[in-house]
Protein backbone atom coordinates (compact mmCIF):
# COMPACT_ATOMS: atom_id res chain seq x y z
CA UNK A 1 0.00 0.00 0.00
CA UNK A 2 3.20 2.33 0.40
CA UNK A 3 4.16 2.24 -3.01
CA UNK A 4 0.20 2.78 -4.27
CA UNK A 5 -0.83 6.15 -2.05
CA UNK A 6 -4.54 5.79 -3.93
CA UNK A 7 -5.39 2.66 -2.98
CA UNK A 8 -4.40 2.57 0.35
CA UNK A 9 -5.93 5.98 0.56
CA UNK A 10 -9.25 4.37 -0.85
CA UNK A 11 -9.30 0.92 1.17
CA UNK A 12 -8.35 3.21 4.32
CA UNK A 13 -11.66 5.64 3.38
CA UNK A 14 -13.87 3.37 2.68
CA UNK A 15 -13.53 0.90 6.05
CA UNK A 16 -13.05 4.39 8.08
CA UNK A 17 -16.47 5.43 5.79
CA UNK A 18 -18.39 2.31 6.73
CA UNK A 19 -16.89 2.42 10.08
CA UNK A 20 -18.43 5.76 10.67
CA UNK A 21 -21.36 4.96 8.86
CA UNK A 22 -21.87 2.24 11.88
CA UNK A 23 -20.57 3.73 15.09
CA UNK A 24 -21.80 7.35 14.62
CA UNK A 25 -25.55 6.83 15.49
CA UNK A 26 -24.49 4.53 18.90
CA UNK A 27 -21.73 7.20 20.00
CA UNK A 28 -24.93 9.79 19.66
CA UNK A 29 -27.21 7.63 21.53
CA UNK A 30 -29.11 6.89 18.70
CA UNK A 31 -30.02 3.92 16.20
CA UNK A 32 -29.88 3.86 12.57
CA UNK A 33 -33.96 2.36 13.21
CA UNK A 34 -34.36 5.97 14.19
CA UNK A 35 -33.38 7.69 11.16
CA UNK A 36 -36.70 8.60 9.97
CA UNK A 37 -36.46 10.88 7.39
CA UNK A 38 -33.49 11.57 4.16
CA UNK A 39 -32.22 14.63 6.04
CA UNK A 40 -30.99 12.24 8.91
CA UNK A 41 -29.62 9.60 6.16
CA UNK A 42 -28.16 12.16 3.95
CA UNK A 43 -26.56 14.16 7.24
CA UNK A 44 -25.18 10.51 8.47
CA UNK A 45 -24.04 10.01 5.05
CA UNK A 46 -22.32 13.47 5.05
CA UNK A 47 -20.48 12.64 8.39
CA UNK A 48 -19.14 9.45 7.41
CA UNK A 49 -17.78 10.36 3.82
CA UNK A 50 -15.90 13.05 5.88
CA UNK A 51 -14.26 10.44 8.12
CA UNK A 52 -13.59 8.13 5.40
CA UNK A 53 -11.78 11.36 3.24
CA UNK A 54 -9.70 12.28 6.44
CA UNK A 55 -8.51 9.02 7.18
CA UNK A 56 -7.78 8.08 4.11
CA UNK A 57 -5.82 11.54 3.23
CA UNK A 58 -3.66 11.05 6.65
CA UNK A 59 -2.92 7.44 5.54
CA UNK A 60 -2.32 8.66 2.00
CA UNK A 61 0.03 11.45 3.57
CA UNK A 62 1.95 9.31 5.61
CA UNK A 63 2.65 7.10 3.78
CA UNK A 64 3.91 9.30 0.60
CA UNK A 65 6.37 11.07 4.09
CA UNK A 66 7.77 7.61 3.85
CA UNK A 67 8.75 7.12 0.34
Amino acid sequence: VRDQPVLGFLVIAVVAAVTGFLTVPASTGSSLQELAYWVDWANLVSIALGIGVAAGVSVAAYGMEKV
